[in-house]
């Protein structure tokens, strides 16, 4: 897509939303830099909030072997991705405590390549599924929509 608006220009393509995007972001920068918007206190409280929190996440994820809590997690609970993808985490996190609990390490590592090739797996398929959408009307959602 970027190629394509750099190669012919987004006006010239007639893309709507693409022109309305370009110009939105272009006019909020310049609004910022004629009129820089100070941060107040809580921008600072916050951030020292978060950073503390962080490293309480970190410490303990490091510290303890039992610790359940991914400092990642706290990272990710606040992104959009999360909507779509809280399950798979889920899933994954279910299978790794079961596959821990029961098998060990042993099984763990066993198990590891099994589940890396599900991964690969599905987007191997999704990149096969966009070869074969060229040709025909044909699609694969990689990620739930």
């Amino acid at each position: 897509m970027l190629a394509l608006c750099y190669k012919f220009g987004v006006r010239e393509l007639q893309l709507d939303w693409a022109t309305r995007t370009t110009v939105s972001m272009y006019e909020n920068i310049q609004h910022l830099i004629e009129s820089p918007i100070r941060s107040g206190q809580w921008v600072l409280v916050f951030s020292i909030v978060g950073a503390a929190v962080m490293l309480v996440l970190v410490a303990c994820y490091h510290r303890f072997y039992w610790w359940p809590i991914h400092p990642i997690g706290y990272l990710t609970a606040y992104s959009s991705a999360m909507r779509i993808l809280w399950f798979s985490f889920f899933v994954g996190w279910l299978f790794n405590v079961l596959c821990m609990r029961y098998g060990g390490v042993i099984l763990f590592k066993k198990l590891r390549y099994f589940f890396i090739g599900l991964i690969i797996g599905d987007f191997f398929m999704g990149g096969l599924w966009a070869i074969v959408g060229l040709f025909s009307d044909a699609s694969y959602l990689v990620l739930p929509s």
